[in-house]
C-alpha cells in the first residue's frame, strides 16, 4: 500500500521534473503544489480504507452502501483540477526564458501532461462502480432493488448508518485512534459482559439502509470514517458472530 501512494504521488509529480531547477528559486512554489498533492494523497489512504470496510463487512454478508455524490464533484477531485490549474500557472512562470507564444503553449501543454491523473482519482473515488468492489453495488442499483440478496441473508446497510454506530459505540478521535480492544475490554469490565458479547456482527447486520443524519458530527470526522472504521472493524474480523 505505502509503495501504491509512493508510486501515484510521484506520478503526480513527473510531468513537473523538467522544469523543477527552474521553479526551485521560488520555494513557496514547491510549498504550493506539493499541498494539494498531499491532499489528494491523504484521500487516497481513507479511499482505499472505506474499500477495506467494504470487503470487511462483505465477509459478513453486509453491504456497505456509500455516499451517491457524483465522482467529479467529490472533493479529490476538485482538488485535482486546482492542483492542474496551479501547474500550468507555474510553468508559465517558470518558462520565462522562452518567447511568448512558446511560452503559453508549453504551460498548456502541461493539461495534456497532467491529464492522466484525473483517471487515477476518479479511480478511487468512484467507489461504487470501481471493479475493486467486485460491482456487487452497481449491480443492485441496476437492478434497481436493494433487496435482491436478502433471500441468500445479504443485507444493505447505508454508510452513514456505520458511521454513526461506530462513533456512537467507540467515540470519535480524529487521527488519534484509540487502542480498541482497551476501549471494549473497559465497556466490559464496567457492565459485567465479555469482549465478544460488547460488539457483535449482528448489530451492524441490524442497521437500516435508509440514509441517516450525520450533523451531529464535524466534518473532520465525517470525510476520514473510513480510516476510523477500518481500524476499528478489524480488530473485530475473527468474531464468531
Amino acid at each position: 500500500y505505502q509503495r501504491r501512494v509512493h508510486g501515484t504521488a510521484f506520478q503526480f509529480c513527473a510531468p513537473l521534473l523538467p522544469i523543477i531547477d527552474q521553479l526551485t528559486s521560488r520555494w513557496w512554489v514547491l510549498i504550493v503544489i506539493w499541498t494539494p498533492v498531499a491532499i489528494i494523497m491523504l484521500s487516497y489512504w481513507e479511499y482505499y480504507s472505506r474499500k477495506c470496510v467494504w470487503y470487511i463487512c462483505l465477509c459478513r454478508g453486509i453491504i456497505i452502501e456509500f455516499d451517491k455524490t457524483r465522482w467529479f464533484l467529490r472533493v479529490p477531485f476538485l482538488i485535482n483540477i486546482l492542483l492542474v490549474v496551479l501547474i500550468v500557472i507555474f510553468v508559465y512562470i517558470g518558462s520565462s526564458s522562452d518567447s511568448g507564444w512558446s511560452r503559453i503553449f508549453r504551460a498548456l501543454m502541461m493539461i495534456p501532461a497532467m491529464g492522466f491523473t484525473f483517471g487515477l482519482v476518479k479511480n478511487f473515488v468512484d467507489l461504487e462502480v470501481a471493479p475493486s468492489l467486485l460491482t456487487v453495488n452497481m449491480w443492485m442499483i441496476l437492478m434497481e432493488d436493494l433487496e435482491i440478496g436478502a433471500t441468500k441473508g445479504w443485507k444493505v446497510v447505508n454508510y452513514t448508518q456505520l458511521l454513526t454506530f461506530v462513533y456512537k459505540e467507540f467515540g470519535t478521535g480524529g487521527l488519534s485512534l484509540p487502542v480498541v480492544t482497551d476501549i471494549v475490554d473497559a465497556a466490559a469490565d464496567a457492565t459485567g459482559m465479555s469482549t465478544e458479547r460488547k460488539f457483535s456482527w449482528n448489530k451492524i447486520y441490524a442497521l437500516d439502509e435508509k440514509e441517516v443524519s450525520i450533523d451531529q458530527f464535524n466534518i473532520w470526522h465525517r470525510v476520514t470514517w473510513g480510516s476510523r472504521c477500518n481500524a476499528i472493524l478489524n480488530n473485530f474480523m475473527n468474531l464468531s458472530e
